[in-house]
């Protein structure tokens, strides 16, 4: 686990090679999680404003 996270942090670093588009890619899919999250959270929470 540790050993998978430090081969990204270097693709990361790196930014080209092997791990370049990979970690840009999990880079990408962190970010639009995030997105989604917190839209999910805005979604919610004005709906449960709008309800009271």
């Amino acid at each position: 686990m540790t050993n998978f996270s430090v081969v990204t942090r270097r693709g990361e670093m790196d930014g080209r090679g092997v791990g370049g588009s990979r970690s840009r890619l999990l880079g990408f899919a962190r970010l639009a999680g995030g997105v989604f999250l917190g839209l999910t959270v805005l979604v919610s929470g004005s709906a449960l404003f709008s309800l009271l």
